[in-house]
């Protein structure tokens, strides 16, 4: 009887190990700077074109990056210069919207979002850095700004805001 329950025991642990690798998705490390949008057609979308395009003008300041499923996270260095390009180039794109928020930490201070287990590098610090999440909206970036170290409050430079159009449609 022990016999048998040790080897019931065996294949469930065999078959749930096989089964918890299926619900985890897919995570790692971002070699370069990019994030993905999904297309209901399978061509290429453009908004996420124009986003990759910038974000690989300034490969050279890329800290690191990591993904879990479709939530990415990209970190720069460089300073206010790169935190204010990164800003001015995104928000001419049409159709992204930036979510700007300020942070008093920066990697130097411990605050490394790090995905456990995907390098063995130590993390590097960094004055920038892009959120993109593929599932909740495609087309927006929230981009925190690490204040400090390199950054100077004073020279961050907010790029004009455009509101948008009333939806005269919808009832009130």
């Amino acid at each position: 009887m022990l016999r048998k329950l040790s080897l019931a025991a065996a294949i469930a642990a065999l078959v749930s190990g096989t089964l918890a690798n299926r619900m985890y998705g897919r995570a790692g490390d971002l070699p370069k700077p990019e994030i993905a949008i999904a297309s209901a057609d399978g061509t290429p979308d453009k908004t996420g074109v124009a986003v990759n395009r910038i974000l690989m003008a300034h490969e050279k300041q890329f800290v690191r990056g990591h993904y879990i499923n479709a939530h990415s996270v990209l970190q720069f260095a460089g300073g206010t210069k790169t935190s204010n390009a990164l800003l001015d180039e995104l928000s001419k794109i049409e159709g992204v919207t930036l979510y700007v928020r300020f942070s008093k930490l920066s990697g130097e201070d411990g605050f490394v979002e790090r995905l456990a287990g995907t390098g063995e590098d130590l993390p590097k610090a960094y004055d920038c850095q892009i959120e993109h999440n593929n599932w909740a909206d495609a087309r927006a970036l929230n981009i925190t700004i690490c204040l400090g170290g390199d950054v100077a409050p004073q020279g961050i430079s907010i790029p004009a805001i455009q509101g948008r159009a009333a939806d005269n449609s919808a009832p009130r």
